[in-house]
């Protein structure tokens, strides 16, 4: 079904100028006014990308005005076919068009939306944040002046005129900080907002600044190597290099430099000492830790009879918790060699008197070979997720209830709020990234994790745009806490850093991401840990409850140092400082959503 002109004599009918109709119809001849071609004007012509029922509503009530005879000497023909296509639009199959109009058109509209928030926090970075020492400078000012003002009668002309001399230095331009503006604590985040509703300057008070200021690039602004080589620098010289329609595979779009050297464009601009030296940089802010023996303190029985509970914390206090997991897959080497009719009874057995977490991690690992005798050939990502990398993900981190753990197709916090950060109220809200799980500790979150497909594994496009995914997620995390606690040092905020847990197939891989400079952040893998695919190879998941654990441990080192942020952006205020440092919050090419390439159905 579909409208067609009753007559070839009116083809080429346009509407007159005089009319009210939308100017498409003024333009385009009659054969042409179907609501395919009249999207591709509107997209290819408009220079603001207007919402869906706006661009609609004008194609209605533009074939209503000429289907009711509203325009002059309009021939009946047109009319008719006018009255087609808005009776068209109201059947199943021109409702289904409809959809798909509307679907890939609304495409575009986030696609345009995306673009502006992009240049919102162009605008935001390049107007609102100042430089630490330049701040510094006007706290020092600020504290000078008020010393000599309760002075000002005991001091000396001379005196005076020294003071006077120390703030103007004749051979820097006064121009340098032109248009620096330093604003107050509590309207940051509210000026972020602010931002997106008008052009114009924002209402923050600005501080009058002295003539002739000297002030020392910030540590923030570049990552120079020992060979001089700029690292920021080298990856915006490689995303200008990108395509366009597939800038949502490179992490270098979103400004993130994967070390795993999984990126192989990107480690090829770097020779393999620089590759090197970047490494160890990351490892030295980025690390899981060890697990001690101070970590691991006896636990009390609650045995009656005390004459054993002595000798059984005695006995606990002489091994380390890694000597005892040692002693339990030692146990559970012996039983599978035993080769058991019940194996799941045989590890049952292998009991570690005094320490219960141990004894918790036996019963993970017992539900784990329940779960492979099960197994099938073709499983789906939930149920394996379930069965084996979340089942033992969750046991082991939540074991203290310190963390809360979360799973499902979870919407991200911290993405949520960066993508929804610059837009008005009245604007649609978007979701920003989802994933499969997500440990956190007062709403940070600490590890997040994506699982790709179930059996068989997936393919590699799959795993590495879930790869991206996962991120961007990462970096919108640290994004978040750069905002709650803007003002920190530099120097401090880079020791914050967030894990990201990635698996496919029989693989468990654990990255970290932080902070390292302006536009610039950095993936490292800590951890690459390979499933048992079956009983016979159980013991291989030892490697996999030892990297838990220490997860476990770091994340208590990640939480601490969290904590001392938020203590140092609140100490601000203690000390009375109306003026902060502001780091630079760029997020290069942006929110750009990724979607993917449609068929044209613009096309006849």
């Amino acid at each position: 079904m579909t409208a067609v002109l009753r007559t070839k004599a009116y083809l080429g009918y346009t509407v007159p100028e005089e009319n009210n109709t939308h100017i498409y119809f003024k333009k385009a001849e009659a054969q042409f006014w179907k609501l395919k071609h009249y999207l591709e004007f509107r997209l290819k012509s408009d220079e603001i990308i207007l919402p869906w029922s706006t661009v609609y509503n004008d194609w209605q009530n533009s074939l209503n005005l000429i289907a009711k005879n509203s325009i002059r000497k309009a021939p009946g023909c047109i009319t008719i076919f006018c009255k087609d296509l808005l009776e068209i639009c109201k059947t199943f199959e021109g409702f289904t068009i409809r959809k798909s109009c509307e679907e890939l058109y609304n495409e575009f509209y986030q696609l345009s939306l995306d673009k502006q928030i992009s240049e919102r926090i162009r605008l935001l970075d390049s107007t609102i944040f100042t430089e630490r020492k330049f701040s510094e400078f006007l706290r020092n000012a600020s504290s000078k002046k008020r010393i000599g003002e309760d002075n000002e009668e005991a001091s000396s002309s001379s005196e005076k005129r020294v003071r006077y001399e120390e703030y103007n230095v004749d051979n820097v331009p006064s121009e340098l900080f032109k248009g620096h503006k330093v604003y107050d604590y509590d309207d940051e985040i509210s000026d972020v907002k602010t931002m997106n509703f008008s052009n114009e300057e924002s209402e923050t008070e600005e501080i009058s600044q002295p003539e002739v200021v000297q002030v020392e690039s910030s540590p923030f602004n570049a990552w120079i190597l020992s060979t001089g080589k700029n690292v920021s620098q080298v990856l915006e010289n490689f995303r200008s290099t990108i395509p366009k329609s597939k800038a949502y595979l490179y992490p270098a779009f979103f400004g993130i430099l994967d070390l795993s050297g999984e990126d192989t464009e990107v480690k090829k601009l770097f020779t393999d000492d620089e590759w090197s030296e970047m490494k160890n940089d990351f490892r030295k802010t980025v690390e899981l830790k060890d697990i001690k023996e101070d970590d691991n303190k006896p636990e009390e029985t609650n045995n009656s009879g005390g004459g054993n509970n002595t000798t059984t914390n005695n006995e606990a206090k002489r091994q380390s918790q890694e000597e005892m997991l040692y002693d339990l897959f030692d146990k559970i080497q012996e039983a599978i060699r035993k080769k058991p009719d019940d194996l799941i009874t045989a590890i049952e057995k292998c009991k570690i008197e005094g320490n219960s977490k141990i004894n918790s991690i036996r019963r993970l690992i017992q539900t784990y070979a329940y779960n492979l005798e099960r197994l099938q050939t073709s499983i789906s990502e939930a149920m394996f997720s379930n069965n084996f990398t979340n089942m033992l993900t969750k046991g082991i981190l939540t074991y203290h209830q310190k963390f809360k753990y979360d799973e499902g197709e979870i919407q991200s916090i911290s993405s949520a709020f960066i993508t929804n950060s610059t837009k008005k109220p009245t604007d649609r809200s978007l979701i920003g990234q989802k994933y499969d799980f997500r440990v956190t500790c007062d709403r940070f979150e600490m590890v997040i994790g994506l699982r790709s497909g179930g059996l068989p594994e997936a393919c590699e496009s799959k795993k590495w745009d879930d790869k991206i995914d996962l991120m961007v997620a990462m970096r919108d995390v640290l994004l978040q806490e750069a905002i709650e606690n803007n003002g920190v040092e530099c120097t401090d905020f880079k020791q914050l850093y967030t894990i990201g847990v990635h698996s496919y197939g029989f693989f468990y891989n654990v990255y970290a991401m932080d902070w390292k400079s302006r536009g610039l952040w950095r993936l490292g893998l800590l951890k690459k840990t390979k499933l048992p695919q079956s009983n016979a190879q159980l013991l291989m998941i030892e490697k996999l409850v030892m990297t838990l654990l220490r997860i476990e441990l770091t994340l208590n080192h990640i939480e601490t140092i969290r904590n001392d942020l938020a203590v140092k952006a609140l100490r601000l205020h203690k000390k009375r400082c109306t003026s902060v440092v502001l780091k630079q919050y760029a997020v290069c090419e942006q929110h750009l959503r990724r979607i993917r390439i449609l068929k044209d159905i613009y096309k006849d």
